[in-house]
Formats: structure tokens, sequence, C-alpha cells
């Protein structure tokens, strides 16, 4: 793969439709920090008639450092997410080049999960000034394509501070402005939310490490009180290994017939539901209970060849005896 051009330092800033007035706002405090710099915004730059997904992939292979503007989770990013993956494997296709991905985040969060092992910078004054400091005077550290030396070496603190600021209160507002509609939803069956990480295209059904989602609208603390595990304890991390292990059911038939499912659905093949239950203890109740557990939905998505995969499995009561 050939060097991109360096005659520029070239910023790809992928983001929503509803942060373009943030990615803007990025894109105009650093490109006056220094006209060497260059921002390209995700779909703002993409003139009427044009092959935007040839421009997006052109722009990615010419650019030196994406910036991630991830405000909130509660919105799809699928298609950031897709970018950052693609800019990624430009990088990885010459072998001598690094190419950094910075994920701007709200302070009170962090990256998205696919992009943890990234660089996270909050969206505060301090660590904006930071990172804005060192893409002036240390460019190499986040593109080793970029020869020039220093952007900007003699940058003044002012210039700096303006920027970062700017910046901050505009991410501060896109949060705000970013607050979905409060749905208060009941669900009548108990649900366990799974997040399987990024799967290869084989079979293997659902792995023991898979990551247990908590929260009101996922996996409640009420739900996880079937296998033992206090509302307490919903602050640590549970897997899918850990309910198999309270359940003593890692050859249990119904765990058999769940992984058979996800392996259906993710071929997209439909499947007949198994008829193998499991005993749980209702806490409320003092008393066992058993339920039928049925896979009732899978959510993947396309994540660097691999798949980006999320289940829901529904625990049906059968009647008490």
């Amino acid at each position: 793969m050939p060097r991109i051009p360096d005659d520029r330092f070239r910023i790809f800033v992928s983001h929503k439709h509803l942060d373009a007035k943030l990615a803007r706002i990025l894109q105009d405090e650093i490109e006056a920090l220094s006209d060497v710099f260059e921002c390209w915004v995700s779909g703002e730059d993409i003139s009427s008639g044009t092959d935007w997904n040839r421009a997006i992939t052109v722009a990615l292979g010419r650019s030196h450092l994406l910036i991630l503007l991830f405000t909130t989770p509660a919105r799809t990013w699928d298609w950031c997410l897709y970018e950052a993956g693609l800019f990624t494997q430009f990088a990885s296709a010459a072998a001598e080049e690094v190419r950094s991905v910075v994920c701007i985040v709200n302070p009170d969060g962090g990256p998205p999960r696919p992009l943890a092992s990234i660089q996270g910078v909050p969206a505060t004054t301090k660590d904006l000034r930071k990172m804005l400091r060192r893409l002036c005077e240390e460019p190499w550290e986040m593109c080793d394509d970029w020869r020039r030396g220093p952007v900007a070496p003699d940058i003044e603190d002012s210039k700096i501070n303006r920027a970062a600021k700017r910046i901050s209160a505009a991410f501060r507002e896109a949060v705000a402005a970013d607050v979905p509609e409060t749905v208060d939803s009941y669900h009548p069956c108990h649900r366990v939310v799974l997040d399987l990480g990024v799967l290869d295209n084989g079979a293997g059904g659902i792995p023991e490490d898979a990551a247990i989602v908590t929260g009101p609208d996922a996996t409640t603390g009420y739900t996880l009180s079937l296998f033992g595990i206090a509302e307490g304890d919903l602050e640590e991390e549970h897997t899918w290994g850990q309910i198999l292990d309270r359940l003593d059911a890692r050859d249990a038939d119904w765990r058999k017939e769940l992984d058979t499912a996800i392996d259906a659905a993710r071929r997209r093949e439909l499947f007949v539901p198994g008829d193998a239950t499991l005993h749980a203890w209702d806490e409320p109740s003092r008393r066992g209970r058993v339920y039928h557990p049925v896979l009732y939905t899978l959510q993947t998505r396309p994540l660097n060849g691999s798949t980006y995969v999320r289940a829901e499995i529904l625990l049906d009561p059968l009647p008490q005896t």
C-alpha cells in the first residue's frame, strides 16, 4: 500500500448525523491551529450525486488520523464503528505504518466496547488540551507516516486552550441534546441479554465468557437473583459461564439446545425451540422455579471481517406444581 501524501496532516472525523454541529466545531478549531491540518468530516464533506461509499473509502485511505466523536451509547454506532474498522484495516495493510484512532468520549463513560483497546480521550478541557498539543508537536506519535516533524511547534497556549474549551463545550451540548425519549417498558418474562462480542463465522454456540448486559432494559437484578447473584453485585461484570456454574449446567440439555439455536440464527435459519428446562431459585418466594429458556432475538453487525453478536434469551416460566 503506497504511503499517504504528507503535504497535509489529514484527519477523518467520524460522528453521528445528530452531532454534525460538534464535528464542524472540532474541524474549525483544529484547522485554526495550523494550515497543515485538514479535517474531512464524514457525511458532511460529500457533494450531492457523489458515490458516498467510495468517497468515504478514499478519504479514510488518505487520512493520518481518525477521530471518533462518541457522545452517548444510547444511539446506534454501527456506521462509525465500520469507518473505524476500515481505517485500521488500511493501516494494517502496510506493516510499517501506524495510524491511530482517537475516540473522544463522555467523561462519565468510555469508548464503545468493540473499540475498548483504542485511545480514549475524555471530553474535558484538560484532556483535550493535552491531545491537541500532542497533535501539534508530536504528530508522528499518531501516525508514523507523518515525516514533516512538528506541525505547530510554537503553538500558543491561548490557541490550544481556546480550542479545547470550545470543543469540550460543544461536546457537552451534543450530549445534553441527544437524550432519547424515555420509555417505560415492562417485560413480563425474565430475560438474559448477552454481549457475545466479536465472533468469527464458525459455529460454537454461546461463549462462556460472553458478558451479561445489565440494566432496566436488559438483564435486571431480579433476573440475576434466579442464579444467586445479588443486587449489590450488579457493579461487577458477570458472564454466561457464571450462570452455567451456578446451575451446574455445563452439560445440560437446555444449554446444548440454546447453542444449537444460536448457531442456526447466525446462519439466518429458522429453528424449533427446544423443550429442555432449567431449575432456578425464585428468591422472593424462597422456592425453586422451572423455566423454559428460548432464544428470542439475535443482533449482528459486521466488524473487521467478523461479526459482532448480541443475544436475548427469554426464560418462560412453567406452571408450578
